[in-house]
């Protein structure tokens, strides 16, 4: 029991520093979004929230597209690989949730996604 109470800990203490993240992106605050990932850029790929969400999955969740277009620039195609702790990637939410021209930006960056089994 002690090790599923040490392990949130340890969670919410990862998440901490990236409040203001999380916040940002939930508002739609691209500048305060552009300036954080500026100071720390690595930021882009961090679990941001306790359900294992980084950046991208919370853009594509609060339908905030001028975001999602602004982190897609920062990303990887592997970072939109990452999962949530539920396993969903940015590409899953965004498909599942009709946000087509989101789902579009990131097939044209990951062509994997064409390939994916549900």
């Amino acid at each position: 029991m002690a090790n599923a109470s040490t392990s949130a800990a340890d969670e919410s203490s990862s998440i901490l520093p990236h409040k203001s993240l999380y916040e940002a992106v939930e508002a739609g605050d691209l500048n305060t979004v552009k300036v954080l990932l500026e100071r720390n850029p690595n930021d882009v790929r961090a679990k941001i929230n306790m359900i294992g969400e980084n950046a991208l999955h919370v853009a594509v969740l609060a339908e905030k597209e001028k975001i999602v277009e602004e982190l897609m620039k920062l990303m990887s195609k592997e970072d939109l690989e990452m999962k949530t702790n539920t396993g969903y990637t940015a590409f899953d939410l965004a498909a599942l949730n009709g946000k087509i021209d989101m789902a579009k930006l990131m097939l044209e960056k990951n062509k994997d996604f064409y390939h994916k089994k549900w």
